[in-house]
């Protein structure tokens, strides 16, 4: 007995160890994976610092300011002009292999022609409009060129996120663009912004020369097929509900700029900015996750795999505790100190709104994995709904109370929108993650 029950032990403990070098081996290539895309985005946002920190020490601060434009200014037409349609494109490439041939092929040929289509309409009404500006024309057709370009940058990097190469796609599309105009600024400085704006431009040419072929070389084996199936009014009403929830957002992230700093002193704006920049690492951890794990969940909710969908929800949300909890703590523990040590001693009376925007964006940073799973799993009605909903509930808060309480005010708006868009998003996950295997197949199904 004695022999019998110590094979057992043994066996039980190869079996632990067989599961464990099962599990360490499937976990290991997404980490390697989740390591490659932080030191992309890492390198992204230090390039675009760098970028913006030479050209502010090159030029003069109206050539300055004309080339933030000129940069600043595309960023804003593309995620209006594309439609919707980058999130879109993210969600369904990452289906490819479970799709019909012909229906994927549709769709990569609509997900080109409709987002490039208003873009290329407002590059056209900027260099139009660069006519009616004689002092300005060179800046409005440099950035009408750009904004046609980028646009295509930004196609393809949903394409090869969705494709499985989240690190380089942010390199290619990031990295490059902003590290090749900083570098060529630091040695060659132009003399004018709109030199300094052509140097970019010429970035992202690089990074389409560089992304072209690696999507094509992904996609080929998926479109070489006969006659596309096109599902257009569905797909352009998926782009229009993202649009939707992506304009809500944006609106709640800038209530300082659209509120406070019209309605209130400057000097609470720059309180209110101050305070905010000091949480910007809360936001690494899950704009690091996202790319990486958004083809994992749009493919498991299409195969109706809800166990991999669980654990996919728990990985990403512990990941982004672990990594924003500490950092919010220390924000919490010490204002005075974080804020002087940034800004200056005139900033330390910041720490009054200071945790305010920490547990606001605590909220935001945990809420974006569930707002990504309802975009993932073909809910965009209900995350565009969501987001003007909040919007209309926190607005005339933030109005009515912004004369009285300054920054106070858009700081608690801020807390109330995000703490309820978490709930919104997490609830209505946990409901369909709590859906059997076997209800979930029949709900498929119908």
């Amino acid at each position: 007995m004695a022999l019998k029950n110590a094979a057992g032990r043994e066996q039980f403990k190869l079996t632990h160890l067989i599961v464990g070098s099962m599990m360490l081996a499937r976990m290991l290539p997404r980490a390697l994976t989740l390591f490659k895309t932080a030191f992309s985005v890492a390198s992204a946002r230090f390039f675009s610092i760098a970028l913006f920190a030479l050209s502010a020490r090159h030029f003069s601060q109206h050539e300055n300011g004309v080339f933030i434009y000129a940069i600043t200014l595309p960023q804003l037409l593309i995620q209006l002009g594309t439609i919707g349609w980058l999130n879109v494109i993210r969600r369904e490439i990452a289906r490819r292999s479970e799709m019909p041939a012909n229906l994927f092929k549709g769709f990569v040929l609509r997900s080109i022609q409709i987002p490039l289509l208003p873009v290329l309409a407002i590059g056209v009404g900027l260099v139009l409009f660069s006519f009616l500006k004689s002092d300005d024309q060179s800046l409005f057709l440099c950035a009408a060129a750009i904004t046609v370009v980028y646009a295509v940058v930004a196609i393809l990097r949903e394409y090869l996120i969705a494709l499985g190469t989240p690190a380089f796609s942010i390199v290619a599309s990031e990295t490059i663009p902003f590290g090749f105009a900083s570098i060529c600024i630091w040695f060659f400085p132009p003399a004018h912004a709109t030199g300094a704006a052509l140097l970019f431009l010429l970035g992202l040419l690089v990074s389409c020369g560089l992304q072209i072929p690696v999507a094509m070389r992904a996609l080929k084996p998926y479109i070489k097929q006969g006659r596309p199936e096109y599902r257009t009014r569905s797909w352009i009403r998926a782009g229009g509900f993202s649009l939707l929830g992506f304009g809500g957002r944006t609106v709640l992230d800038r209530l300082d700029t659209i509120v406070l700093a019209t309605l209130a002193p400057a000097v609470q704006f720059a309180h209110y900015n101050s305070a905010q920049r000091a949480t910007v690492l809360l936001m690494v951890a899950p704009m690091v996750l996202l790319p990486v794990f958004s083809p994992h969940v749009s493919k498991a909710f299409l195969l109706n795999d809800i166990p991999l969908l669980r654990r996919e929800m728990l990985l990403q949300t512990a990941i982004v505790a672990t990594c924003v909890l500490p950092l919010a703590s220390i924000l919490i523990l010490y204002p005075d100190a974080v804020m002087g040590f940034l800004f200056g001693e005139k900033y330390t009376t910041s720490n009054q709104i200071l945790g305010l925007i920490v547990f606001s964006q605590v909220m935001f940073a945990l809420s974006l994995p569930w707002s990504n799973l309802t975009l993932m799993s073909d809910k965009e009605s209900t995350y565009g709904y969501a987001h003007i909903l909040v919007l209309l509930l926190v607005f005339p808060i933030a109005l009515g109370m912004v004369q009285a309480w300054g920054a106070y005010a858009i700081a608690l708006a801020s807390l109330v929108a995000n703490t309820v868009l978490f709930s919104v998003f997490f609830g209505l996950g946990m409901y369909d993650l709590m859906v059997d295997e076997g209800d979930a197949y029949k709900g498929a199904c119908l």
